[in-house]
């Protein structure tokens, strides 16, 4: 080799490792300058629609919007959840632009605001035939449920009535400031050839049922004549996970209940194309919220139900059909990711489709394909296609900018033997400008759930304490997914037990790398990871 492709290789190196080290430390500032690509869709022309979110720092305010194969269409940055019309021609979404949240249609470049209930519209959905649409609202079952501006004036009395006092004879009372206050989340339909609204789910029952992201859990049938959604008529149901699925017309009038035998939940119902079947997940341990959920089959013509993941000892999240009706794609939590998988129904095979990554969020390309999010611990989401053969390639790059300027730092993975001789997974994140020779403080954070895990994924939160100097570590101890049911349902009944003597052996091991001080060890967590603070704080009281 000669000098000059010597010394020109010595001065790449050289401004390579000056770039690196220019970058700065990750602040809390920099929290609102991530942007995000959610909720891929792709039209039957092959348009890919997706929304990008963020945060606007100097003015206070966050902005939703909606694009179209690299291009916003929305302006207003209260728009997200788009739809495509079975055409390709017609993009539905939500908008917030009007006060309250209202379903819009995108065609020929021209928006048009399509319903006008006084509450607003939550989780709408348009069938197939582009007649309907059905959405979610809390009504108070006492007005009528199809009069939004009467459900309004009642909210709107209660609110302002200078006795702010809340009588319930009722759980569930409130979630975080809100309170229920006698209302229950309903589902309505509306016409719009008729311009008329249907209530489909009247009475004293969540319908569907209530969850913290939201009301969802209702889909349209492919002949656009009925819709299967979830609600839990126990007696108690704030005692209770028997949710069961139920369908009724899209016109109205009588129910059915398609899961009376399973006394457990049932849920997230997707027609198949083909008419044919109903998939869902359901759960087999009654008042259990954290059993393993299972991705299931109902025939729609006998009711026969078939089981699908049986040998898959994980929890089944997202999915979606194929195009033939003949597989499922889903995402099932293991080991700190979130792979997308396929189950083959004439034979009930399992195969990894997109291995080795904690995706979001995906849907496929009509090719063979798929586009998906996903991100690592030190690089924020993107969204991504793999073509059948596997190639990859990023679509958005919202935050290249950013990951430019600032130094984002990557996890890495260590294993250590906890309670019951298991072992713990724990991502590690070292701090920005990191040497080996140095020590550093060390967080040890301890997830909420408790039922979840910590994923080898993006959280801007997880890069403010490496910019501030911190090793910072994240545990799965008993109690976390993605390591086989009985590893999850370790920590029932015994919240204390075996989770705390994990965090102990992984804190007593950390404690012993060359970098870390173990003078300066602190711990944090939200929910349960608050609530096992004092677990820790009792230990350390003489």
């Amino acid at each position: 080799m000669n000098k000059f492709l010597l010394g020109t290789l010595a001065l790449a190196t050289a401004l390579t490792t000056t770039a690196q080290t220019q970058k700065r430390a990750f602040e809390v500032k920099d929290v609102y300058r991530v942007q995000y690509a959610s909720g891929p869709t792709v039209s039957a022309k092959g348009q890919l629609a997706y929304t990008v979110s963020g945060s606007i720092l100097s003015r206070q305010k966050s902005f939703m919007n909606i694009v179209v194969d690299g291009k916003t269409v929305t302006n207003d940055s209260l728009s997200a959840s788009p739809q495509w019309s079975e055409d390709g021609k017609k993009l539905y979404y939500t908008s917030y632009k009007n006060g309250t949240a209202q379903l819009y249609v995108l065609e020929n470049g021209v928006s048009t605001q399509l319903t006008d209930y006084a509450l607003g519209v939550q989780s709408a959905i348009v069938s197939p035939n582009g007649r309907y649409v059905a959405f979610a609202a809390q009504v108070d079952p006492l007005t009528d449920g199809t009069d939004g501006k009467a459900q309004l004036a009642a909210l709107t009395a209660k609110q302002k009535n200078p006795l702010q006092a809340h009588l319930t004879d009722s759980l569930f009372l409130r979630h975080w400031t809100e309170y229920n206050d006698g209302r229950y989340w309903h589902i309505l339909v509306y016409d719009l050839q008729t311009k008329k609204y249907t209530d489909l789910t009247p009475g004293r029952y969540d319908s569907p049922v209530f969850s913290p992201n939201g009301p969802s859990g209702f889909v349209f049938s492919p002949d656009s004549k009925e819709i299967c959604y979830l609600s839990n008529h126990d007696r108690h149901p704030e005692a209770s996970t028997n949710c069961d699925l139920w369908v009724v017309p899209v016109t109205g009038g009588e129910t059915r209940c398609l899961t009376a035998d399973n006394k457990a939940w049932d849920g997230s119902p997707q027609y198949s194309p083909d008419g044919r079947w109903i998939a869902y997940r359901f759960q087999r341990t009654p008042g259990y919220e954290s059993d393993r959920f299972i991705l299931g089959l109902i025939n729609r013509k006998t009711g026969e139900k078939r089981v699908l993941t049986e040998q898959f000892d994980n929890w089944v999240d997202d999915f979606q059909w194929s195009a033939d009706s003949k597989q499922i794609y889903f995402l099932g939590e293991v080991r700190g990711e979130e792979p997308l998988y396929a189950v083959d129904l004439a034979k009930g095979h399992i195969r990894p489709v997109i291995a080795g990554k904690a995706i979001s969020g995906f849907c496929a390309d009509g090719k063979g394909g798929f586009y998906y999010s996903y991100s690592t611990t030190g690089k924020p989401s993107a969204l991504y296609h793999a073509d059948k053969k596997g190639r990859e390639t990023q679509v958005t790059h919202l935050n290249d900018q950013l990951e430019a300027e600032v130094d984002m730092r990557p996890s890495e993975t260590m294993w250590v033997m906890g309670a019951k001789g298991d072992s713990v997974e724990v991502f590690i994140v070292k701090p920005h400008n990191f040497d080996p020779s140095k020590k550093y403080p060390l967080i040890v954070n301890v997830h909420g759930g408790p039922q979840m895990q910590w994923m080898n994924s993006f959280r801007a939160d997880w890069q403010v304490y490496p910019g501030a100097g911190y090793v910072v570590a994240y545990p799965n101890p008993h109690g976390s997914t993605g390591y086989g049911q009985d590893f999850c349902r370790a920590i029932s009944g015994d919240w204390g037990g075996s989770p705390y003597e994990d965090v102990i052996a992984v804190t007593n091991k950390l404690a012993e790398l060359n970098y870390v001080d173990s003078t300066r060890m602190g711990a944090m967590g939200w929910s349960y990871g608050g609530y096992f603070m004092n677990w820790l704080a009792r230990a350390a009281i003489p």
